[in-house]
């Protein structure tokens, strides 16, 4: 008989029973359902970004993607693109290789980096703003190409083959179109360089304080023009140097939707400004400016509303606006300097220069000239384009101002010369067909009348 086994159970131990035994679990199993329910909200989510971007596709016209960064002016044209324009009016638009609004030369450079001039071709470079741009109509009936057309057509002019080159530019001040001019302008070789001023705006878009701050902008010290390069590093400039901003930048071309969120981005921004607590609509946006006229108590807001592409334009300013930019006194010290340094690189060269200022729509139509001279009894809605021809006629500059001619043909002929009113452009509308045409017509008739010698043949 086996000898029993010794019972190591102490006393009590049979009236309690065994330890239940839990099973641990397993972490692999929740971990991957949880992967699995994040992929399935990660492919809903790229189904629907899919979904949406067919059916805006299939809904909306992807408007044109035609702005590029630039190391000189901040921004300027993509070359190649090209879009339908539904802004003020409906226009096809297509930017040359060259990145202007223009049509495509297929020129050569020669040795020293110059566009290669034929014998017997005269050239004229148009500087210029949105007005000289002139997204809104088709190409063929911007003030540029009727001007190059009819210098072609008629009379002596037709013994030589002109070229009007247009690099205007939506947004650029006088100072821009000046560095435009000493880098790059030169290179077509033009024998008559135009620089449109527009009165509205150059100035401020000019001015470092109130101007686009994604574009340089050229102060005076010392008695020499400086330009600052800090708009680099400034706004949606940075954004497109990061890593990130150059993924993004990638896809906006190739989604209509990041297309649209591109167009409307200064409007998002703004909303979202005023949703917490950047102020109520119809209240000033911006930080409160002072300049030197605060000596003569004279302070305002700036009220930002969205501009179309490039950056902020200024709107619904307070009724001391147009007089306190007037007698600005750096804002026209600066301005000064670059027009007589735009005259001495043209002059220096065997180039023609010429100033042409684009009046306010208020100062062209009647009944638009009453109602501001009635809201604004103490000003003077002609001070800006004053001050331009008093700068030009001291320097003996050639400024030839489109007011009275285009008073003239409002008065004789009627008809709508700006797209003033409009949905899209309720106080800053550009010429209509109509206006780039009589532009074109005033501005040949006054070459032709006053200096003949720059576009006839000599005798």
């Amino acid at each position: 008989m086996a000898q029993d086994e010794p019972d190591d159970r102490r006393p009590g131990d049979a009236d309690q029973p065994e330890p239940v035994k839990i099973p641990r679990p397993r972490m692999g199993r929740p971990r991957r359902g949880c992967l699995g329910r994040l992929a399935l909200v990660l492919i809903s989510l790229i189904l629907a970004l899919v979904a949406a971007e067919v059916i805006v596709r299939l809904v909306l016209p992807a408007p044109p993607l035609l702005g590029r960064f630039d190391p000189l002016l901040g921004l300027s044209l993509s070359p190649g693109t090209e879009g339908w324009w539904r802004r003020e009016h409906t226009a096809h638009v297509k930017i040359n290789s060259l990145g202007h609004r223009d049509v495509e030369r297929g020129w050569k450079r020669d040795a020293k980096g110059n566009w290669i001039k034929p014998p017997g071709t005269r050239r004229i470079l148009l500087l210029g703003d949105s007005f000289v741009e002139a997204l809104q109509v088709d190409l063929t009936k911007t003030l540029g190409q009727i001007l190059e057309r009819s210098l072609r057509a008629q009379g002596d002019w037709r013994m030589f083959n002109w070229e009007v080159v247009n690099a205007g530019l939506s947004g650029m001040g006088t100072t821009h179109e000046y560095l435009l001019l000493k880098h790059r302008g030169f290179h077509f070789r033009p024998d008559i360089v135009i620089l449109f001023v527009c009165l509205r705006n150059d100035l401020l878009d000019s001015s470092p304080e109130y101007g686009n701050t994604e574009r340089p902008h050229v102060t005076l010290q010392n008695g020499r023009l400086v330009v600052d390069t800090g708009f680099k590093d400034r706004g949606l400039n940075r954004v497109r140097r990061s890593w990130w901003g150059r993924i993004l930048y990638w896809l906006i071309p190739r989604s209509h939707i990041l297309r649209w969120i591109n167009e409307k981005k200064y409007e998002i921004i703004v909303a979202v400004k005023r949703l917490f607590g950047g102020g109520k609509a119809g209240e000033p946006l911006g930080r409160r400016r002072e300049t030197g006229a605060e000596a003569a108590d004279k302070s305002f807001y700036l009220r930002l509303v969205p501009f179309t592409r490039f950056g902020w334009q200024f709107a619904e300013l307070p009724l001391d606006y147009l007089e306190l930019l007037a007698f600005t006194e750096r804002m026209w010290r600066v301005t000064e300097r670059v027009l007589l340094e735009m005259n001495r690189l043209c002059r220096t060269r065997g180039v023609k220069f010429l100033v042409v200022l684009i009046p306010l729509p208020e100062q062209v139509d009647a009944g638009l000239r009453v109602a501001w001279r009635r809201d604004n009894p103490t000003l003077d809605l002609n001070l800006v384009e004053n001050g331009f021809i008093d700068i030009c006629r001291r320097h003996r500059i050639p400024v030839f101002s489109l007011r009275p001619g285009l008073i003239r043909v409002t008065k004789d002929q009627g008809g709508e010369l700006y797209r003033y009113g409009s949905v899209d452009a309720p106080k800053y509308g550009h010429f209509t067909v109509r206006g780039h045409a009589v532009v074109a017509r005033r501005l040949l008739d006054y070459l032709d009348r006053r200096h003949r010698d720059w576009i006839r043949p000599p005798k």
